[in-house]
């Protein structure tokens, strides 16, 4: 949702581009959710998404982080969000990476 809202206020295109882009988002939701090589992490949170509790949480979350910002603030906004969850993977991913070296 992040990278979406990082797209469309990089290139602001009106309503079109918006649905456009919402549509793209959803698509990469259904390709991740029928890949089998998509992760258990990638799942849960695809089917937290698909709950209207999740999608709720989600949308009021996005909200809350781009309220009253212009579109190259939610650029900005965007883009240091994915900083974060990117090292946060990272570091996760590396603790998986460990723990399958270390067993028998």
């Amino acid at each position: 949702m992040v990278a979406g809202i990082a797209v469309s206020a990089a290139d602001p295109s009106g309503l079109w581009g918006t649905v456009k882009e919402a549509a793209a988002t959803s698509s990469s939701l259904a390709a991740a959710k029928r890949d089998p090589n998509s992760s258990e992490f990638i799942k849960a949170v695809i089917a937290d998404f698909e709950t209207s509790e999740g999608r709720s949480n989600i949308q009021n979350a996005m909200r809350e982080r781009f309220a009253q910002a212009a579109p190259a603030e939610c650029v900005q906004r965007s883009l240091a969000r994915l900083r974060e969850v990117s090292a946060i993977v990272s570091q996760t991913a590396g603790g998986f990476r460990d723990r399958r070296r270390q067993s028998p």
